[in-house]
């Protein structure tokens, strides 16, 4: 209730505002603002402290633990992240790897013995 009246002095309109009440200072719609901002964060520290946000343990623990997805979906989402470009191109292993490796050092060593 006080809130809404609070509200009116913020908010006042001379086309809605009662017959008979001037017009609200510059400082007082302010003071009234904060008045209104100041009661709100007075209320929500006191629902705080009661505990009204609060959540049980299980319900905490299922929102930071996702079940994982079925295969069917992973491999359909790991293969759109691949035609996307998303993800990096897997690295080589064995023979192939150390070949690709000696071609791309021999360039260095070449110009690092004509210097």
């Amino acid at each position: 209730m006080m809130r809404e009246e609070l509200l009116k002095i913020v908010y006042w309109n001379p086309d809605t505002a009662t017959i008979g009440v001037p017009k609200p200072l510059a400082r007082d719609r302010i003071e009234a603002a904060k008045n209104v901002v100041m009661m709100d964060l007075a209320l929500l520290s006191a629902e705080i402290a009661n505990g009204m946000y609060k959540k049980p343990i299980d319900v905490i623990v299922t929102e930071y633990r996702h079940d994982p997805l079925p295969d069917e979906v992973r491999a359909v989402i790991i293969a759109s992240w691949k035609r996307g470009g998303l993800l990096p191109v897997a690295p080589q292993r064995g023979v192939a790897a150390l070949a690709s490796l000696a071609r791309r050092r021999e360039p260095l060593r070449r110009a690092v013995h004509e210097l």
